[in-house]
């Protein structure tokens, strides 16, 4: 019997980094997966991108990031638009992962702040598999922002590493 989704979940975090949009955008959307998502409790760490054509800068490229669990999903980039946003999709989860949510869309925003700096914008969005939308709002949700918050702290870190 195949599961239907529910209402979609998201968290969003926030972060300014001293660098202007472009420099930002330029560094963060290619970013080495494995150096941002480092686990968190129960949430794996990226181990390896598979399938990845070399680039991330055309919207419908695609990539299988590998997770320190042995499983993997089916990533592709959705809009990419220069020096302002990119989006993602992320489906074909494996694993428990794969039972409990249906896709997950990623969005980050890059806007000139004041001090000539860049505040990033990232949300996270869940669409969970019928009946697993509590588990999703209550339990992963709450875990997976904390893990949001640390690998944009180190994108940002990264951003800055270059300039």
């Amino acid at each position: 019997m195949k599961h239907t989704s529910t209402s979609p979940y998201s968290a969003t975090v926030t972060r300014q980094v001293g660098a202007g949009p472009q420099q930002t955008f330029t560094v963060i959307v290619p970013i080495n997966l494995s150096t941002i998502f480092t686990g968190y409790w129960f949430l794996p760490a990226v181990k390896d991108v598979r399938d990845y054509p070399g680039r991330w800068d055309e919207a419908g490229l695609s990539r299988t990031p590998i997770f320190s669990d042995g499983n993997s999903a089916h990533e592709t980039l959705v809009t990419h638009t220069p020096p302002s946003s990119f989006s993602y999709e992320i489906r074909d989860f494996t694993g428990v992962f794969g039972r409990l949510v249906e896709a997950a869309h990623g969005v980050w925003y890059f806007e000139p702040a004041p001090d000539g700096g860049t505040t990033v914008s990232w949300t996270y969005t869940f669409t969970p598999r019928a009946f697993f939308g509590p588990l999703i709002r209550y339990a992963i949700l709450p875990l997976w922002s904390r893990y949001m918050a640390r690998a944009l702290r180190l994108a940002c870190d990264e951003v800055m590493s270059v300039s």
